[in-house]
């Protein structure tokens, strides 16, 4: 398996963040970002994804699945992308959309 091109999953890391603008409180997002910073990518996601479970946040399907791929990309899908967090997108209607 090849490693994944991690200045694409920065960026697709940000572009998600922004997207989530509306749903996500600065402090989730300033925690989410902290990570990024770093360079620890996979914490940033999965920090991510416990925050929409634990705090019932909604995601549309587009964010969903573009966590699903940089989640797959990195090897970590099935750290990252619960049934929980797949229930988030459920009555999501336009929360979150990018």
């Amino acid at each position: 398996m090849s490693k994944p091109d991690y200045d694409s999953v920065e960026i697709e890391l940000q572009a998600i963040l922004s997207s989530l603008d509306g749903t996500l409180s600065v402090s989730e997002r300033s925690e989410v970002s902290e990570y990024i910073d770093v360079g620890e990518y996979g914490l940033a996601l999965r920090t991510l994804a416990d925050v929409v479970v634990e705090e019932r946040k909604h995601l549309t399907i587009h964010v969903l699945r573009r966590i699903e791929s940089i989640a797959r990309a990195m090897g970590i899908h099935e750290l990252v992308v619960t049934p929980e967090l797949q229930q988030s997108v459920q009555d999501a209607g336009t929360t979150g959309d990018g």
